[in-house]
């Protein structure tokens, strides 16, 4: 294990609630809980930092599921389950 990713995880040990999978966010919370001169190391943390939460963080799936446990048919875009396709192609043939 390289020494940027060991500090970064027991940065992360010590401050978990500091830290988010946001990159930008971890550093500027690393200029709060350490003084680093150089800018190639802070982003290097930060990078690992953000990786490091990334792994923690439980997967969402982003498929609605029904009740039973099946893909749901309705998507975001369309609520009301229309395939836009569809309508388009019978509108050309009629």
């Amino acid at each position: 294990m390289n020494r940027i990713r060991k500090l970064a995880e027991e940065l992360v040990e010590k401050y978990p609630s500091l830290f988010s999978s946001n990159f930008e966010s971890n550093k500027r919370a690393l200029s709060q809980v350490a003084i680093i001169r150089s800018t190639v190391v802070r982003n290097q943390l930060a990078g690992a930092i953000t990786t490091i939460m990334k792994e923690r963080t439980p997967v969402v799936l982003a498929a609605a599921t029904t009740a039973h446990g099946e893909s749901s048919s309705v998507s975001q875009d369309d609520p009301q389950g229309i395939d836009k396709d569809d309508e388009i192609t019978q509108a050309v043939s009629s």
